[in-house]
């Protein structure tokens, strides 16, 4: 987030484009790997669980000793549950990672962009309303609900 406090003084042209680069470069840039690599760890965790799951059922339900039993029926409905539960879980969590990874990338692009259009090169301070505007936009990005459970 902005080092500014949305009370002071609007910073210089200079200095919110100092800003704008440290932002995307290292705060956004940070999240989005936090992001990725959650991505891959809960991808991994929640593949294993769903793969182990379908084995249990498998085995539970063909056991030449247990077919048809109780208890056969009973371990191939936990397999098969767990291993619901891990490939769904699987699909949830690598989705919101991937989603978070997506926005940032697009909120970096505009950002860019804005900071080119809005922002110049001189030593003079932006607008109250090139500041507001700033401060807003890093408000969204970082109470992104995807991203959320990252930061």
């Amino acid at each position: 987030m902005s080092p500014w406090p949305q009370s002071s003084p609007p910073p210089t042209n200079i200095e919110l484009l100092e800003e704008v680069d440290r932002y995307i470069a290292d705060d956004l840039a940070f999240v989005q790997e936090k992001a990725r690599t959650r991505e891959e760890k809960a991808g991994s965790t929640w593949k294993v669980v769903g793969i182990v799951g379908v084995g249990v059922a498998v085995a539970g339900l063909t056991s030449g000793s247990l077919s048809g039993s109780p208890a056969a029926v009973a371990l191939g409905a936990a397999g098969a549950a767990a291993g619901a539960l891990g490939l769904a879980e699987y699909y949830v969590q690598t989705g919101k990672m991937r989603g978070c990874q997506v926005y940032l990338a697009e909120r970096a692009a505009f950002l860019r962009h804005w900071a080119k259009r809005n922002l110049k090169d001189l030593d003079e301070p932006v607008s109250p309303e090139i500041w507001h505007a700033w401060v807003d936009q890093t408000a969204e990005i970082e109470a992104y609900p995807k991203c959320l459970p990252v930061r």
